[in-house]
């Protein structure tokens, strides 16, 4: 008997089997599908904490604003004051 070797051995893989090209695409189908949901949901996180930024940042512009009017309203209060206390022409700081 001959001894039977590596290149005895009768293999499957370079036959084109539509079988298995099938499965393959399915398998791959079922990978980008999975990939579809995972991104997806990084989607809606991202949406979802851009929601929660562009609220703070009007809650922000809101108190920005506030702070601006009394600023507006105690200088107006302290002009009104200082016209008619104020008749020493100095420089004054204020701290």
């Amino acid at each position: 008997m001959a001894r039977l070797g590596l290149n005895n051995i009768k293999t499957c893989s370079q036959i084109n089997n539509t079988a298995t090209d099938k499965y393959k695409k399915y398998m791959q189908i079922g990978c980008l599908e999975m990939e579809k949901a995972r991104r997806q949901k990084v989607k809606e996180s991202a949406v979802a904490q851009l929601k929660k930024i562009n609220e703070r940042i009007s809650e922000l512009d809101f108190k920005i604003n506030d702070c601006l009017k009394c600023i507006e309203n105690k200088e107006m209060d302290n002009l009104g004051k200082k016209q008619s206390t104020d008749n020493s022409g100095g420089f004054k700081i204020r701290y």
